[in-house]
């Protein structure tokens, strides 16, 4: 699947968990986009990656991932990194934090990062430990639109924000 690089993203040697590259995103203005939803409806889903965030201070904000829809019509999953936690946000109609991480993360550290939603249950895994709760999880997200790798998307004029800062791998 090929991603869309938006600003200044790139594939860097600069760190990498595996091979030699991972995506470089500056926590500015740098994102990427895979054209269709990556996980949508009723069912079970999977999203992991490897993050290595440049800074995790308390008015650092970035998302990791935005699972948008092409209309602000449906229910959609956002995976984000706020002040050194993982939060998953189920936005759309009744949006809210569904999960907040336990652990603190640290800058300049790789972590190993897991969504996993199966039957009604969905949890968040850091290094193959779940951290938060679970959150009973009975939505149907919607399938179409787009995923936003390292930034948020917003209907109204605003754009695009919430730039994550560091760099992922292995989406």
């Amino acid at each position: 699947n090929n991603l869309t690089l938006f600003g200044t993203a790139k594939t860097s040697t600069g760190q990498a968990k595996f091979g030699n590259t991972s995506l470089l995103l500056d926590g500015n203005s740098d994102y990427a986009i895979f054209p269709n939803g990556a996980t949508g409806g009723a069912g079970d889903w999977t999203i992991e990656m490897f993050i290595f965030p440049a800074n995790v201070g308390s008015g650092e904000f970035g998302t990791l991932l935005d699972n948008r829809p092409d209309s602000t019509n449906g229910l959609y999953q956002t995976l984000v990194l706020a002040a050194a936690t993982l939060k998953f946000y189920v936005g759309g109609s009744g949006a809210s934090y569904r999960i907040t991480s336990d652990d603190s993360l640290s800058a300049n550290t790789w972590y190993h990062v897991a969504l996993c939603k199966s039957g009604s249950s969905t949890k968040l895994f850091i290094d193959g430990t779940q951290t938060g709760s679970t959150f009973t999880d009975n939505v149907t997200y919607v399938n179409t639109g787009r995923t936003i790798i390292g930034a948020e998307a917003s209907f109204d004029s605003s754009g695009i924000d919430d730039f994550f800062n560091g760099y992922i791998d292995e989406m």
